[in-house]
């Protein structure tokens, strides 16, 4: 992962999560959506994996629920 400059993955943490937002305006979402909904369900995790990389180098793709963004 380090030859693609990718954050790479550390420990598994077992905890459920609920996404509260997608960041539409990022450039994987950016023509997926129509228009935003209001009653849009999002996933919810059990656990996740946490990811090391070097400060400001990565981009939020969604908000979870009492964490900091999925990268």
């Amino acid at each position: 992962m380090k030859a693609f400059s990718a954050n790479e993955p550390q420990e598994f943490e077992q905890r459920p999560r609920q996404v509260s937002e997608v960041n539409t305006e990022e450039f994987i979402f950016k023509d997926v959506f129509e228009n935003k909904s209001a009653n849009l369900r999002l996933p919810s995790v059990q656990g996740s994996f946490r990811f090391r990389g070097a400060p400001g180098s990565k981009a939020s793709l969604c908000s979870v629920s009492g964490t900091e963004g999925l990268t």
